[in-house]
């Protein structure tokens, strides 16, 4: 999902209702491939988030391991 629809999402909510959100953002995966001594260009970060995103178990959520399996 976008940045800006989950902004909208958010916009409609409380603002003082607690939530939880999990978000990761390609400067993580861009660090998370530096770190595995790979090069990636943003665009491919952009695939590796909708990936994962798409494919989320929603019984662990998105870990590490899913970034470093993405990469």
């Amino acid at each position: 999902m976008k940045a800006k629809e989950w902004i909208e999402i958010l916009k409609k909510r409380n603002p003082e209702e607690v939530v939880c959100i999990q978000m990761w953002v390609a400067e993580d995966v861009i660090q998370q491939s530096a770190d595995m001594d790979e090069k990636i260009s943003k665009k491919e970060t952009q695939k590796i988030l909708g990936d994962i995103e798409n494919s989320i178990d929603c019984n662990y959520g998105v870990t590490w391991d899913n970034i470093d399996s993405g990469i």
